[in-house]
């Protein structure tokens, strides 16, 4: 039989040779990092650990929309997207306003598709960014999700004559009211087809924790 200080001494160098790989792997991995990038293959190789936080962690994809209009004054504000604020007498009206504030949340999905930043937007409320004929933004079903993107600081769609989407970016005009149900809802509603100086500029998503 095998002595048991033998069999503890075996046990000690195996431990010891199992730390000197790992930080050898270690090592090696830091450098492959710095020369080559943070590649899916490198972190791979990294000794995986428990818990959240570091590398790997999920990404916040929870945003507020936030952009600069322009008021009936000529002056420029930074607003928020929101919905039409309810009424009592207003049981579904969905369409976009520009507001100081706004707890409208947006889940970003990738619309590659048609091509590189494309983005459906679905609402916290579990509807999806879209546009109206007439031009309006406005929160529908699956079935009538637009795809948009920021670019330069201005927001487009793909649905609003997609063939020079970018001659069209969203802005911001005010309106006395829009009457629905006899009564008159007013703000800034956001749609494409403004005059330039109209135009939502600065426009980004500002990730929510």
């Amino acid at each position: 039989m095998t002595d048991p200080a033998n069999r503890e001494n075996m046990f000690k160098i195996l431990s010891r040779r199992n730390w000197y790989r790992n930080t050898a792997i270690a090592a090696t991995c830091a450098v492959m990092l710095f020369l080559t990038g943070c590649t899916k293959e490198v972190l791979d190789m990294l000794p995986k650990r428990s818990g959240g936080g570091g590398l790997g962690s999920t990404p916040v994809n929870r945003y507020r929309f936030k952009a600069n209009y322009r008021t009936q004054e000529g002056a420029t504000k930074v607003g928020y997207f929101a919905p039409v604020e309810t009424k009592w007498w207003v049981t579904d009206y969905s369409e976009i306003l520009m507001v100081s504030n706004s707890l409208l949340f947006f889940n970003v999905h990738s619309a590659d598709e048609l091509g590189a930043g494309w983005q459906y937007w679905k609402t916290s409320d579990g509807f999806w960014l879209s546009l109206s004929y007439a031009g309006f933004l406005y929160r529908s079903d699956s079935t009538n999700r637009v795809a948009w993107k920021i670019v330069n600081g201005k927001l487009y769609n793909n649905y609003w004559k997609p063939d020079n989407w970018q001659d069209y970016p969203a802005g911001a005009k005010y309106y006395g009211g829009f009457i629905v149900n006899d009564f008159i809802i007013e703000g800034y509603y956001v749609g494409v087809g403004y005059a330039n100086e109209l135009t939502l500029t600065n426009c980004e998503l500002v990730p929510v924790p």
